[in-house]
């Protein structure tokens, strides 16, 4: 349960290299 905090950022806030600048989450709501 400790890793909801970090997983959070990384799926929502973290823009990823691979996606454009994008988050995951960002790429999720396109779909």
């Amino acid at each position: 349960m400790g890793n909801t905090i970090w997983e959070a950022f990384y799926n929502y806030h973290r823009p990823c290299g691979g996606l454009k600048g994008k988050t995951p989450y960002e790429i999720f709501l396109k779909k």
